[in-house]
């Protein structure tokens, strides 16, 4: 059972030492503490960015899909975050852009069109 246990330990952190630069089917976006990573999208691990400040956070993370589209993902954001406690402050019409507030915080969620698709998380401290 000990040698189990061992070896159990040895092999976690030997996947965690050749983990790949992209994370999928991660429950949530890093750097973000219930942010959901929609079904699909692929983070960038080495591109997030987390910063706290004596005027608040700033966080930014970056995913792709090379399947979903930029209306797939609004529309998944739009109907899951307000469970969450955000609430919706604005859209863009061609929905390429999405800003909600929650408790001092605003999130804004932009994508580019291109293929695959790439959605940017930003997350600042209301002044």
């Amino acid at each position: 059972m000990r040698r189990l246990l061992i070896f159990s330990v040895c092999l976690l952190l030997t996947g965690s030492a050749f983990a790949q630069n992209k994370t999928e089917d991660a429950s949530f976006i890093s750097g973000f503490e219930d942010l959901p990573l929609m079904a699909g999208l692929v983070q960038f691990e080495d591109a997030a960015v987390s910063f706290d400040t004596p005027g608040g956070r700033i966080i930014e993370a970056y995913a792709e899909s090379p399947k979903a589209d930029t209306k797939k993902i609004m529309a998944f954001y739009t109907e899951t975050l307000p469970q969450l406690g955000w609430k919706k402050t604005e859209e863009n019409k061609e929905k390429s852009f999405l800003v909600l507030t929650r408790d001092g915080e605003t999130l804004k969620i932009s994508t580019e069109k291109d293929s695959p698709v790439t959605v940017r998380f930003e997350l600042t401290t209301q002044q």
